[in-house]
């Protein structure tokens, strides 16, 4: 299967996995106060925090490897199956702790039923890496639409029946059982309970990498939240959590969803032909044009689609949300850095880097909500991003054999797009003086003329996605044909 059309598969799962997660975070955050959300964000936080060990990345290990042996998948699900019970029992045993720290039973309750999930998913990992590995980015597609199907129902049926923030605990435990059910009738003949510790350095070598790069970002992450919730409360990180939430929407099903396909691409290119630039110059105008412009828009009109999505209780939420969408961008200017760096073998590199990273973004989150309150909070992971380009641009010029004068003009073509997309959202701000309650009408009408303007100049602009978009739209023509 093309890398297209994998991407369609995805792109499809991801939309109706993407309207059934924003509808029920709607609908779940309108019912729910931000102290009943906060109560749920940080028993995840928490869960987060210990889920280090799912950092280990063996998916990965599984896609990456140039030659798989039954030894290899054999030894990966042993240690992944060991991991993960280590994590429930981790979990489970945190949850009476954390409900002494933060006086809220409601904590424990939560993540005693998290404790379940790395259970289910045990049986997850050998049949989505090897179907992952084969390209059939359609069954995985298909799994993450069911999975997601099944959450949203669980979750927003457990609130209106007035179980508060353990319906989004039950719901998210009811879509790991539907995944795992759905990938392994789709990847059957994958299914095996062998064990084996074979080849256990390779993928302890790997793994503590892994964990090391990813899993030092995690602990960092998840700190920062606990950190806020101790010092503002538990109100104001359901605030937070609901600004994150928001931006995470875009950031998991446009850019995560293009990475997870792509990479299995760029690694089989990096087999066959040893180098990553055309790719990756391509794949960096692509995401730029997409994602400028979104995370642009979303740092505009944050004010009217919180009050509109979640309602003028959430309104703290707005600027925070803002300058998140504003990290998001930057963050866009050094995408696919894990991935090239996996691909590449030089993760030893990227774990001295995430190691001076997550310091500084500790640091940076943790003072920011001390001294500057909730936008202090924010104002840090503009910081963190920030920080994020200075480390990583020069390795990864290197690895992918670019240099500053191939990435300027891509960047300067997405800064044209995001202003042509944002232009009539900041209009319509000027013109109502930031007021969040401006109408819907108006406020999709701004974002309708901004996505034409941004097609305009696509156009004008010859920007690889046009073609891309020509190649997508024969392609469907000789399907129908």
């Amino acid at each position: 299967m093309s890398i297209r059309r994998n991407l369609i598969w995805s792109a499809g799962a991801q939309l109706l996995f993407f309207g059934l997660q924003f509808g029920t975070q709607i609908v779940v955050t309108r019912l729910l106060s931000p102290y009943e959300v906060g109560v749920y964000a940080v028993a995840l936080s928490t869960n987060g925090l210990l889920a280090t060990l799912q950092t280990f990345s063996l998916l990965s290990l599984l896609v990456r490897e140039p030659e798989l042996d039954k030894a290899l998948v054999d030894t990966v699900f042993t240690v992944n199956s060991a991991l993960n019970i280590l994590l429930a029992l981790l979990v489970y045993a945190a949850s009476f702790v954390a409900a002494r720290v933060y006086s809220e039973p409601g904590v424990g309750s939560v993540m005693a039923l998290i404790a379940v999930a790395p259970l289910v998913s045990i049986f997850e990992l050998r049949p989505s890496g090897l179907l992952q590995r084969e390209l059939q980015f359609s069954k995985i597609a298909m799994a993450s639409a069911g999975k997601a199907a099944v959450a949203s129902g669980v979750t927003i049926l457990g609130v209106l029946a007035g179980h508060s923030y353990m319906s989004m605990a039950w719901g998210n435990l009811a879509g790991a059982i539907t995944a795992v059910a759905i990938l392994n009738a789709f990847g059957f003949r994958h299914f095996a309970l062998r064990l084996s510790l074979a080849r256990w350095r390779t993928v302890m070598t790997f793994g503590l990498r892994m964990v090391a790069i990813g899993g030092v970002n995690t602990l960092s992450t998840r700190l920062g939240e606990l950190i806020l919730g101790r010092i503002l409360g538990l109100g104001a990180l359901g605030l937070f959590s609901r600004a994150a939430s928001l931006h995470s929407v875009i950031w998991d099903n446009i850019h995560t969803v293009f990475t997870k396909v792509v990479f299995a691409d760029l690694a089989e290119q990096q087999r066959k032909a040893g180098s990553l630039r055309d790719a990756y110059l391509g794949i960096l105008a692509n995401m730029t044009a997409l994602l400028w412009p979104a995370f642009a828009g979303i740092a505009v009109l944050s004010g009217p689609l919180v009050h509109l999505l979640y309602g003028p209780k959430w309104t703290g939420a707005a600027p925070l949300l803002s300058m998140l969408a504003l990290a998001g961008v930057l963050l866009t200017c050094v995408t696919m850095t894990w991935e090239v760096f996996v691909i590449r073998d030089e993760t030893k590199l990227q774990v001295k880097i995430e190691y001076r990273r997550a310091g500084l973004s500790l640091a940076y989150f943790t003072g920011g909500a001390f001294f500057g309150g909730l936008l202090g909070a924010a104002a840090a992971r503009l910081a963190d991003a920030a920080t994020a380009i200075l480390m990583y641009r020069p390795p990864l010029a290197r690895l992918t054999q670019t240099t500053t004068a191939d990435v300027v003009p891509i960047y300067g073509r997405s800064l044209l797009l995001a202003l042509a997309a944002v232009a009539p959202a900041g209009a319509l701000m000027l013109a109502v003086h930031g007021d969040p309650a401006v109408p819907l009408w108006q406020v999709a009408a701004a974002v309708a003329l901004g996505v034409a303007l941004w097609a305009v100049t696509l156009v004008l602009c010859r920007h690889p996605l046009v073609e891309e978009g020509r190649r997508l739209k024969g392609r469907f023509a000789r399907s129908r044909a």
